[in-house]
């Protein structure tokens, strides 16, 4: 190491080829599996969430064939809604919501 005036210090000679070595080292080790980087710890929580996100884009996001039924019933005058379950569905679906993100209301 030298050290020159007006607070210089370089660093040569032997502890540049020691800091090369040193990338060298754990570049190689990085490609070769060693390094920590190259951990994978998936928990099986994980690789389930995974799994179910996987089935999920499986699914189409418009069920066409549904679509199409509500639609003609719709134009025959044939679809009746239930007040009272869709009430009750908007009714469990927020306690669902509450109970989930721990808010109350």
């Amino acid at each position: 190491m030298k050290i020159g005036g007006k607070g210089k210090i370089e660093a040569t000679g032997y502890v540049k080829k020691a800091q090369k070595s040193d990338s060298r080292n754990s570049k190689a080790s990085a490609h070769k599996g060693g390094g920590e980087g190259d951990k994978k710890d998936i928990s099986a929580k994980a690789k389930d969430l995974n799994a179910i996100a996987e089935l999920l884009d499986a699914v189409p996001e418009i069920r066409s064939e549904l679509v199409i039924r509500l639609k003609t019933e719709i134009e025959k005058g044939n679809y009746d809604v239930d007040a009272e379950k869709v009430a009750e569905g908007m009714i469990e679906r927020a306690l669902e919501h509450m109970l989930t993100s721990n808010k109350a209301v």
